[in-house]
């Protein structure tokens, strides 16, 4: 076989493994590396909130990969340089998409953004307030802090966690407010 072709046949082969893996990855991408980065290996944290558009962003990193793979097989510089481009991209949301996220532990609670990363104790807190909904079985917790008030929509599978943070808040005499919409 044509060594041109070889090298063809191999784009058009990662561009398909990336496809297939990429979709399973995306879906539970974030969430798992995160697990096993912290809540498996530390003892102490109780709950990774990582919100869906991280799954999103990883989604669109991994298309993008896959464009770079496809742009990779034609022969024009033009067309390679919009690959590279498409492999940056990707890189970007992956990035991105691997740096968003809540993490509640026994000691902290940590808000990280991509650029940024706000970490605060539980006796910083100033009261809490929890508001369950019962039509979306959604519980929101507000943090009034100092200077902020932090906001977090947790789900029904949460609800363990949600009496673990009741318990944080009244061991650092935190007090905290129950409501029902």
């Amino acid at each position: 076989m044509d060594e041109e072709v070889q090298r063809k046949v191999l784009w058009v082969i990662g561009a398909i493994i990336i496809g297939i893996t990429g979709v399973l990855v995306a879906l539970i991408g974030p969430n798992m590396i995160l697990y096993f980065l912290y809540e498996h290996n530390q003892t102490n944290v109780f709950l990774i909130e990582v919100p869906v558009i991280a799954n999103l962003l990883l989604g669109f990193g991994t298309l993008a990969f896959v464009l770079f793979c496809i742009l990779m097989i034609f022969e024009r510089k033009m067309i390679k340089a919009a690959g590279i481009l498409m492999l940056l991209i990707g890189l970007s949301l992956s990035y991105v998409s691997f740096n968003l996220y809540n993490m509640f532990a026994g000691d902290e609670i940590t808000v990280k953004k991509p650029l940024a990363k706000e970490v605060f104790s539980w006796s910083e807190i100033e009261n809490a307030n929890f508001t369950y909904d019962e039509t979306t079985n959604e519980t929101e917790v507000a943090f009034q802090l100092p200077d902020d008030e932090k906001k977090f929509i947790l789900s029904q599978k949460h609800a363990g966690d949600v009496g673990t943070m009741k318990v944080l808040l009244k061991r650092n005499d935190v007090p905290y407010e129950e409501k029902e919409v």
